[in-house]
């Protein structure tokens, strides 16, 4: 077998095992590599890879397409003998036959973020390892992978950073020095906005002693900020160069503590119990049309945006108003006679965009930064038909809103991971008890219980922690190993009740209190909730997704499609959405609609975290098609996730199916396939 070296970082190039270069052409069988390369962990499917570099093409066309890369790139890599592996379904590397730069840096930035004692030596490979921004030069010619690129290069020189800090604070000798200002200096090249990066390099000239360099950093730095943003150096930064200029020349200078951060003006969402919740603020979306009447739109189109997120409890957004004065860098209202401004973090993310039209078409895209960093973190671009000017901004601002939300979730929860686990706070064991519920396994939901359950004792009025937990207590009924009894039941309606009653405004707690009712089979409580939840926060995906699952029980099939096809539409990047797809799946099996049941269920059982149900969906559906062969496939399959799978454990796990008629058709469905009784 080879052993191939993979480095993704500059150019791509690979070599064999007596550093030989190996020849791999073509710019699809270069993007195929570098995307399987940095997806060890997750082997991507087919239909993900035609979507991704022939999304373009017709689907016979992708997928021969695909097939012929695929085969000429295994034969680029060794054949047989190389770490190219491919079967029906997916691609992938094998990760014994590889050595990948991308995985040795990201090895590097977790040893580096991680509270244990580091040695310099350890991660100065790092300046080695980084020539250069992932995949210098390399596009694919398809949207889909050029942002996917653009993505990751945005990720590793991030985990670059992150090493480059820690060296930073560490003692360096010559050697280390010059490697720490090297890494330095290939951040910066990639992205001169970097705060951290910039910091990071003033610390390292002060350990050479040098000043005077550490003063130019600053400088360079200030300038480049002022001619892009239009925006001053950030708190930290600027401490720093204030410690070198009034101290004079010390080699190694300290850091201010920074003072305690406060309130920005105009922010919405401020509840008791929530300290730590992110604060998000719009600036106003620029114009890029000539019509005088496109300032109009693009100043609706901000405050409403404004609007759809504060729907979101969880988060504080800055008002339209207050974001105007963070865009100029000036501070912000006094809040108590406190000063709030940028330079003591006002805001934890930004969400900024721009509107061009022409003719009778719209472009409107929205992107979201760390505030700090100014770190590139999503970014969309939706094109529309201008009809009812008024319907098309309701549309967008509520599709952008509800893009954002997951994300600016997900960015949390790897913002806890990254720290210690201990002495957490309640935000950090709400986050890591979400981070272990989007996991889906049984072991997962009990830990995320127990956090939800340590985040209530640090917080008794800490809302979202009592609505998760019940619902993750409900999920562990239908999907692991709890026995649905009264007694547990009773205890998630309490939580969901106590999350209410703490915050009568938060649609998601008014979404968990209705799937609460639903196991409780109180079927008129669960849609009235789901529908306050609708009300409370129009773009919620989740709470669409469970009011298309309430209303398929109560037999209104078109209507609970189309919620599902909405959850779909607002958030196609969704935890789960893997459930979205699976609960659509039943309501299309209610219709007799089988072909559309095995197409969702199919779907969803290509989604990292999906659980066993839709691969019964799925054996369902064949089954009542006749499709003997692929019903069999099916049933191993979900055999092999859940052994116990019969009929008598699904009818016990759909105990709150309202209609007798929908879970004998199910059962039928199963029964046809080959389940045992």
């Amino acid at each position: 077998m080879k052993t191939l070296a993979i480095k993704v970082f500059g150019q791509l190039t690979v070599t064999d095992e007596t550093a030989a270069p190996v020849a791999v052409t073509g710019k699809k069988r270069q993007a195929l590599l570098a995307y399987l390369s940095l997806n060890l962990d997750r082997p991507p499917s087919r239909d993900d890879l035609m979507t991704l570099l022939w999304g373009d093409r017709f689907e016979n066309q992708a997928r021969q397409s695909l097939r012929e890369c695929v085969s000429r790139l295994r034969k680029s890599l060794g054949g047989e003998a190389g770490p190219l592996r491919a079967d029906r379904n997916q691609v992938w590397l094998e990760r014994d036959l590889v050595r990948i730069d991308a995985q040795t840096l990201s090895q590097l930035a977790h040893l580096a973020a991680s509270e244990k004692p580091v040695q310099p030596a350890q991660l100065v490979a790092t300046a080695r390892l980084y020539a250069g921004p992932l995949l210098a030069g390399a596009k694919a010619g398809q949207d889909g992978f050029d942002e996917w690129l653009r993505a990751e290069r945005i990720r590793y020189n991030e985990a670059a950073v992150g090493v480059l800090e820690r060296l930073a604070s560490l003692p360096l000798n010559e050697s280390e020095v010059a490697a720490a200002g090297q890494l330095a200096q290939q951040t910066l090249a990639f992205d001169p906005l970097n705060e951290r990066a910039h910091l990071a390099l003033m610390r390292v000239h002060l350990q050479a002693g040098q000043p005077g360099a550490a003063i130019q950093q600053y400088l360079s730095c200030g300038k480049v900020l002022e001619a892009e943003l239009q925006v001053k150096p950030g708190e930290r930064i600027q401490a720093l160069y204030e410690q070198i200029t009034s101290s004079g020349p010390k080699g190694a200078v300290a850091e201010k503590p920074a003072p305690p951060e406060q309130g920005a003006a105009a922010t919405i969402n401020a509840l008791p119990g929530q300290a730590h919740k992110p604060r998000i603020t719009v600036r106003p979306f620029t114009s890029l049309s000539l019509e005088p009447d496109q300032e109009f739109f693009a100043t609706g189109i901000t405050a409403d945006i404004v609007s759809a997120l504060a729907r979101n409890r969880w988060l504080s957004v800055i008002a339209h108003h207050a974001s105007t004065d963070f865009q100029a860098a000036e501070p912000l209202d006094a809040i108590e006679g406190e000063e709030s401004g940028f330079g003591r973090r006002a805001v934890d993310y930004l969400v900024e965009g721009s509107i061009r039209k022409a003719g009778e078409r719209v472009r409107v895209t929205a992107q979201l930064l760390d505030a700090a960093s100014r770190e590139h973190i999503w970014s969309e671009r939706y094109d529309r038909e201008v009809a009812d000017i008024f319907a098309l901004q309701d549309e967008i601002t509520e599709t952008i809103a509800a893009r954002i939300e997951p994300v600016v979730g997900a960015e949390e929860r790897s913002r806890v991971l990254r720290r210690s686990t201990e002495n957490l706070d309640a935000w950090s064991c709400y986050h890591l008890g979400l981070a272990a519920f989007y996991k889906f396994t049984a072991e997962d939901n009990l830990e995320a219980q127990a956090q939800f359950q340590r985040c209530i004792e640090l917080d008794p009025e800490f809302g979202a922690a009592y609505a998760w937990w019940s619902y993750a207590l409900v999920l562990s009924m239908v999907y692991f190993d709890t026995v649905p009894s009264p007694e547990a039941l009773d205890a998630a309606l309490a939580a969901a009740s106590k999350a209410v009653a703490i915050d009568d405004q938060n649609a998601v707690f008014h979404m968990m209190l209705g799937r609460v009712h639903l196991a409780r089979c109180e079927y008129d409580e669960a849609l009235a909730n789901l529908t306050t939840a609708l009300e409370r926060n129009p773009g919620l995906a989740m709470a669409h997704c469970g009011m298309g699952d309430s209303l398929a029980y109560e037999g209104q099939l078109k209507e609970s499609i189309g919620q599902f096809e909405r959850a779909i539409q607002l958030s196609p990047n969704d935890p789960q959405l893997w459930a979205f797809y699976t609960y659509r799946s039943l309501a299309h099996f209610f219709a007799g609609e089988y072909e559309e049941t095995a197409h969702w269920a199919q779907k969803a059982t290509r989604l990292p975290n999906c659980q066993y149900w839709a691969h019964a969906h799925l054996t369902a559906a064949l089954g009542q098609l006749g499709r003997e062969s692929d019903g069999a496939a099916a049933r191993a399959a979900l055999l092999r996730l859940q052994p116990e799978f019969s009929l008598a454990f699904a009818k016990a796990k759909l105990f709150y199916i309202k209609r007798p008629e929908q879970l004998s058709l199910y059962l039928e469905g199963l029964r046809k396939a080959g389940l045992p009784a």
